[in-house]
């Protein structure tokens, strides 16, 4: 297990431990500020991810600058008006995005890249099965979240269907995945990670179990892969550095939040605000990230 692992287990744990001693309204504030930090900063650089990606510099190249920057910004606009006019389709796509997203990171060190489609198969049901741990052990408060964005009521059972298909099709797509798992991939170590989540999820309220999952074991790593790309290596100071080249990106996303969350003048559907318009940035970020990985399989 790597130190950058270590830590992540530890400071889960830790999270853990403070769920019991600090009330649930506290831990629910601490949630939104953690999401809306390192949450949204990780994807604060997908431009600078894009352009080194295409080989594009800072001085030349102009034009593809500035499309690459309109093309970003259009789809995040053609995304939200998606999920306003058509919910349910747009709600599906995310969670579908999302799920792929979450097991490709989540694997990135641990399974070799290829455009296989069994592989691509396992990502998607990895991410699936991480999510819908969380989504079976808050089946009430998600079912809300779910009404208020789509108008479709889902039944308990739903989650249960969803839980049971994610685990069988993991095993499934795990097996037909193989000979592509490089030597940092441990099934015992994935099941106690699994296990870890399940008892974060478990005993932590719905944003406080999420933003865990969410900013140790999706952001932080992503930000380390993502300051790789971009610096070749990950360091104290490439860590700086790579908040800073976002900073300006990151308040441009919290004042869009900000007047988004004040235009809907509903302070009691936070947690539905909150994950419309995460919804709405993860939307070009997914697609940014895919092509860094495809990169590397080229």
């Amino acid at each position: 297990m790597s130190v950058f692992n270590k830590v992540l287990l530890v400071l889960s744990f830790f999270g853990m431990w403070i769920s019991h001693i600090i009330s649930e309204d506290n831990l629910i504030v601490l949630g939104y500020f953690l999401i809306l930090s390192f949450g949204i900063i990780h994807g604060a650089n997908d431009l600078k991810l894009l352009k080194k990606n295409n080989k594009i510099d800072n001085v030349g190249n102009f034009k593809k600058q500035v499309w690459f920057l309109v093309t970003y910004i259009a789809s995040i606009l053609f995304f939200s008006v998606c999920f306003y006019f058509f919910p349910f389709i747009g709600f599906m796509i995310f969670m579908i995005l999302s799920a792929y997203h979450f097991g490709e990171q989540h694997l990135s060190f641990k399974v070799y890249h290829s455009p296989k489609w069994y592989l691509l198969a396992f990502r998607f049901f990895y991410g699936l099965l991480i999510l819908s741990i969380l989504l079976f052990f808050h089946q009430e408060e998600v079912s809300k979240i779910i009404l208020n964005i789509t108008g479709f009521e889902a039944k308990g059972m739903l989650f249960s269907y969803v839980l049971l298909s994610a685990i069988a099709f993991t095993v499934l797509f795990y097996f037909l995945s193989k000979k592509y798992l490089s030597a940092d991939f441990s099934v015992l170590f994935e099941v106690f990670l699994l296990l870890v989540f399940s008892l974060l999820f478990k005993f932590s309220p719905l944003i406080w179990g999420f933003s865990l999952y969410f900013i140790l074991w999706h952001s932080l790593p992503s930000i380390k892969t993502q300051s790789e790309f971009i610096y070749g290596n990950f360091t104290y100071l490439t860590f700086i550095k790579y908040l800073k080249s976002g900073l300006l990106i990151w308040l441009l996303s919290i004042v869009s939040f900000i007047l988004y969350f004040y235009l809907m003048h509903d302070n009691s559907m936070l947690e539905t605000i909150l994950f419309s318009f995460i919804a709405a940035i993860t939307f070009p970020h997914v697609f940014t990230i895919f092509n860094i990985f495809q990169k590397k399989t080229e």
